[in-house]
């Protein structure tokens, strides 16, 4: 499997490349995780408050007002509540959130994360693909991965390799 990144730039997203002189017609798995080009602005580090509202540290997100400030709110519940449904027994805690005041003075959810068991089920190939499957699925749930979300994927996706390659190694894949 690849992993592709459509930075919105081409609408193509390459194929798999064949070895020269093979006749393999097998098509190769692609993982596209579609991201918003970057633009010009950077964010100001370290910077919290502002006469242009609240900076959300690590982010060129600003809170300009308390509309924004909800609308973020619910952006982060929702995408945690996301990957918390289809983690399942691979979730090591439940949402823990990152809030900040906003300019009315209220708490909001700014961030989000949830600490995710990437261990191997010991003794356990098939167990252990089962657990990195939803991993992998929880990774994806929200519309929108962050970059923490996509180095969870790619971590997963290592275990679902590393998984099957045990399992096809002992003959236990039918």
């Amino acid at each position: 499997m690849r992993i592709a990144y459509d930075y919105g730039i081409s609408p193509v997203i390459p194929g798999p490349r064949p070895h020269p002189g093979s006749e393999d017609t097998r098509t190769e798995p692609v993982l596209v995780i579609r991201r918003a080009p970057e633009t010009e602005e950077t964010p100001t580090p370290g910077r919290t408050k502002s006469a242009e509202g609240i900076q959300i540290p690590g982010t060129d997100y600003l809170l300009k007002s308390s509309d924004d400030a909800v609308l973020r709110d619910r952006e982060v519940r929702a995408h945690e509540k996301a990957h918390l449904m289809n983690l399942g027994s691979a979730a090591a805690s439940g949402i823990q959130l990152t809030t900040r005041r906003g300019p009315d003075g209220a708490v909001y959810a700014v961030g989000g994360g949830i600490k995710v068991d990437m261990a191997p089920v010991p003794g356990s190939p098939r167990a252990t693909l089962d657990k990195a499957q939803a991993v992998l699925r929880a990774a994806f749930a929200p519309g929108s991965p962050s970059a923490a979300d996509i180095r969870v994927a790619a971590e997963a996706y290592r275990m679902v390799r590393d998984a099957k390659e045990t399992i096809l190694g002992d003959g236990l894949l039918v």
